[in-house]
């Protein structure tokens, strides 16, 4: 009888230490993943602080090379005929090409005339042309008379399969029309 009474014992023990085993492993488990899900969430946070701030640098970079080559454009802007003639020189593109180097987040940069067609790109222009009166910030700067800074959205690239998006700003004559698009 003694050693039934040992052998129950000793299996309700060793039952009983499996299910505090067991539940030490849940709770331990429970505990590291809410200690891992809290980490990751740090990471993200961070991450995502980096990235804003990263894209912030980007767009600041890109404001600037589009607030020099408005302000050398509206230098020529007593009327559009003046406008596309200062835009078309060879120096303007060269000038503009100078201005984005170094910053691989500006792919390019043109001077839009008043029907869309792009007179100064710099890149090689097509030998066709490029027209962008079917793009968003083309018919916002032509409704909108202000000089602020217009953001598209991202639209395949006619020169290659990219999906970029646009800083551009309208540049206005003396009496205040459209003489282009920066």
């Amino acid at each position: 009888m003694a050693g039934r009474s040992a052998r129950r014992l000793t299996l309700a023990l060793g039952a009983l230490l499996l299910v505090l085993l067991g539940v030490a492993t849940l709770s331990a488990s429970a505990i590291l993943y809410d200690w891992a899900a809290d980490d990751w969430q740090e990471d993200i946070d961070n991450l995502s602080l980096v990235l804003s701030e990263s894209a912030a640098q980007a767009i600041a970079s890109a404001t600037l090379v589009l607030n020099d080559i408005s302000e050398l454009s509206r230098d020529d802007a007593r009327n559009q005929e003046a406008f596309m003639a200062a835009s078309s020189a060879p120096a303007v593109a060269q000038m503009m090409r100078d201005k984005i180097s170094g910053l691989p987040q500006i792919s390019g940069a043109a001077i839009v005339a008043v029907d869309g067609n792009v007179v100064t790109l710099t890149r090689k222009l097509p030998s066709g042309g490029i027209n962008v009166s079917d793009r968003d910030y083309y018919r916002h700067h032509l409704t909108h008379g202000g000089d602020e800074i217009f953001f598209s959205t991202a639209v395949r690239n006619r020169a290659g399969n990219a999906w970029p998006f646009y800083l551009r700003r309208r540049i206005n004559d003396a009496r205040g029309n459209m003489a282009g698009i920066v």
